[in-house]
C-alpha cells in the first residue's frame, strides 16, 4: 500500500476521533442527539464532522 494512502487513512482515523471524543465529553449538543451527531461524522466524512464542529457543538463561554 503506498504510503500517502496510508498517511490519509490515519488522519482520517484521527479526524473520526476527536470528533467522537468531543460529542462524548459534551454535555449535550444542538439539534439533534448525541449519537445522531456520531453517526453523521461516521457516515458523512470529512462533511459531517465539520458540521458538527462548526454547527453542532454547544459551546459555553
Amino acid at each position: 500500500m503506498n504510503t500517502t494512502w496510508m498517511l490519509l487513512i490515519i488522519l482520517i482515523a484521527l479526524y473520526i476521533s476527536v470528533c467522537w471524543y468531543k460529542i462524548y465529553k459534551a454535555a449535550s449538543t444542538k439539534w439533534i442527539p448525541k449519537w445522531a451527531w456520531a453517526i453523521v461524522v461516521c457516515i458523512s466524512i470529512p462533511l459531517g464532522g465539520m458540521i458538527y464542529l462548526l454547527f453542532g457543538e454547544n459551546r459555553e463561554y
